[in-house]
């Protein structure tokens, strides 16, 4: 038995303690035994950490019906560790918040009257301090998902006696071994003692049986199986089988891109994840409901293909945390770092680098987790050959098609270079889009004929991200203040942060301002009789990125920035050349004034540059 579930200390006092009794039921009095003080010691603080870790890895998730037994049993943990009432309690919160499905709440009366009782008498009964015999932690065996070795990959297989093993490849022999070098397979988690499939490994059965098979062989066994299950244009489905064979290379790139999958309800965007996660790298099945916490502990187990499902993440704190998460995670070495909630001063440090295929209703709201994708859009299907439900032999065929992918894993982890991918340096495309890219091309090196039909999608993708950043706040800001201003006349003046606001609907001129410097804006402040405040675009390069951002065109067309909109500094290629050509600089004439090469509408007499807000009183 180990500390985390070792039985209560309780205290002696023979009344108190037949009290304490009577008041449980059956099952928790089970769960207790009295100590003396000479059999008890306080535990230090990295041994109390130590303990309530354990117990929360123990009981990673807590369903319905075992809930009230298990926050029974970590009351007295927390308590042996020396937890006063009050933070026993804020502990058991933090707790069922994080573990228990469904989660208790504060507005339920049974609820807060529930883990209020499990503190008090934890308080009042449970003494502090630990066995003197070490029964905190046994010592664990040292469990990995997979080894990579001596340039050769260790994955982690199961049989159907549910016992695991290392699986690896010594000349064209698959060698199984219960350990390898003090390590063992990692091992599923258990659930009334039977494995719960959460991540797919492969099975040992299935290894043994496979025939091994060429690249090409593999290639039209997997689009077979996406397109006996999904309704997916060719292209699309061939950047899914690049990318499920991406997933178990990953390891060798510092970059991963996500794949993901938006639609609508019953658009079948979940099937797909579904068909397509299966065949990933270790998938990891993680369901939108799922706690930030327990996402990021179970990938940090299995370091495999994280699967969320049903991903529409609002503003909350919890889901700033995963957006937080699935920023980092695109890049290797970017660690999450959370607090301890039971001990302040110690950190956990999460890896967030894998592969992710996500499947969501919404977009993003941050841009920035929008710009991390590979996304499709699936449509409703009106193939009458594709099963509306998965048939049982589905899971058979996984399995099959799982092991025919780790076999060829195995026998060509070597021939794939992590530093060999396509050269998409002509490539008009954003520069975090190609860096998405380059990672799924080292795959190319299997299937070189691939490279123009990835090129062609990341040409589509381009122009998708520019139609979800023309709807974002930003851009529909942006585009509404060009087609005012480009339906004004030229000696229409400059336009002022209060004009913007009205223009957009705004709630103030400090948040039209925000909006504006944000995507590439600056301020500038004029003097007609009154100083008045503009926006306006600094310069020619910063008009062409916030056309290439935020300015959407079926057929790729770039306006030229409108007069009104020119900062007094802005300058064209045309000026330039123009000045160079009369020995002139480009901010200086021979008489030391400025030049624009259109100068600000209206009568200006000076113009000032400005950092800090002008308050709202001088407009």
């Amino acid at each position: 038995m180990t500390g985390a579930d070792a039985p209560h200390n309780v205290n002696s006092e023979t009344d108190e303690l037949t009290a304490y009794l009577a008041s449980l039921s059956p099952d928790r009095r089970d769960d207790v035994v009295k100590w003396s003080d000479d059999d008890l010691v306080k535990p230090s603080k990295k041994r109390a950490a130590g303990l309530l870790k354990h117990f929360q890895e123990q009981h990673e998730t807590v369903p319905a019906g075992r809930r009230n037994l298990t926050l029974f049993k970590y009351s007295g943990c927390l308590r042996r560790c020396g937890l006063s009432e009050n933070a026993i309690l804020e502990s058991l919160w933090s707790f069922t918040d994080e573990h228990c499905k469904p989660p208790h709440t504060r507005n339920s009366a049974d609820d807060v009257k529930e883990l209020k009782g499990l503190a008090e008498r934890a308080y009042k009964f449970v003494k502090v301090g630990l066995p003197r015999a070490k029964r905190v932690l046994t010592e664990q065996k040292k469990e990995r998902p997979f080894l990579i070795e001596n340039d050769r990959i260790y994955l982690s297989c199961t049989d159907e006696k549910n016992e695991y093993f290392f699986v690896h490849l010594e000349g064209n022999k698959l060698v199984f071994e219960q350990s390898h070098n003090d390590y063992y397979p990692r091992k599923l988690q258990e659930k009334d003692g039977q494995p719960i499939a959460i991540v797919g490994i492969p099975s040992r059965e299935s290894l043994e049986d496979v025939i091994p098979v060429t690249a090409a062989e593999l290639y039209t066994a997997i689009d077979l199986h996406l397109k006996k299950y999904l309704d997916v244009p060719d292209i699309d489905r061939q950047l899914f089988v690049y990318y499920i064979l991406y997933t178990w290379f990953y390891l060798k790139t510092n970059t991963a891109p996500y794949l993901r999958l938006i639609a609508d309800t019953g658009n079948g965007k979940s099937r797909m994840q579904r068909v397509t996660g299966d065949l990933c790298f270790y998938p990891i099945r993680a369901g939108g409901s799922s706690t930030p916490s327990g996402i990021m502990r179970i990938k940090e187990k299995w370091n495999g293909t994280l699967l969320i499902d049903e991903a529409d993440l609002r503003e909350s704190t919890t889901t700033n945390e995963l957006i937080k998460y699935l920023n980092l995670g695109f890049e290797k070495g970017q660690y999450f770092i959370k607090t301890d909630k039971d001990n302040p001063k110690e950190q956990d440090i999460f890896d967030p680098f894998c592969p992710k295929v996500i499947a969501m209703r919404h977009p993003f709201q941050d841009n920035a987790t929008e710009g991390r994708l590979l996304s499709f859009t699936p449509k409703e299907t009106t193939r009458k050959d594709i099963p509306i439900i998965l048939p049982v032999s589905y899971t058979d065929e996984v399995d099959e098609l799982r092991a025919k992918i780790a076999l060829f894993v195995m026998r060509h982890w070597l021939s794939v270079d992590g530093e060999k991918s396509i050269d998409l340096r002509e490539l008009i495309v954003e520069p975090r889009l190609k860096q998405l890219a380059i990672p799924l091309s080292i795959v190319l090196q299997l299937f070189p004929d691939g490279e123009i039909q990835l090129k062609e999608y990341l040409k589509e993708r381009q122009q998708e991200i520019k139609r979800t950043r023309a709807s974002s706040l930003e851009g529909m800001t942006f585009n509404s203040v060009l087609d005012w201003v480009q339906d004004q006349p030229d000696e229409k003046g400059h336009l002022t942060a209060a004009e913007i606001k009205e223009r957009c609907g705004l709630r103030s001129t400090t948040a039209a301002t925000k909006i504006l410097h944000g995507i590439g804006f600056k301020t500038e402040v004029i003097r007609e009789g009154k100083l008045i405040r503009i926006m306006v675009v600094p310069d020619k390069k910063t008009w062409d990125g916030i056309i290439q951002r935020y300015y959407f065109s079926e057929n790729d067309e770039k306006p030229l920035c409108p007069k009104q909109l020119r900062g007094p500094y802005f300058v064209t290629l045309v000026t330039l050349v123009t000045l160079w050509g009369d020995g002139l600089s480009p901010a200086k004439n021979n008489n030391d004034s400025n030049i624009h090469e259109c100068p600000c509408p209206g009568s200006v007499t000076s113009v000032t540059s400005v950092t800090d807000p002008i308050p709202e009183k001088v407009i």
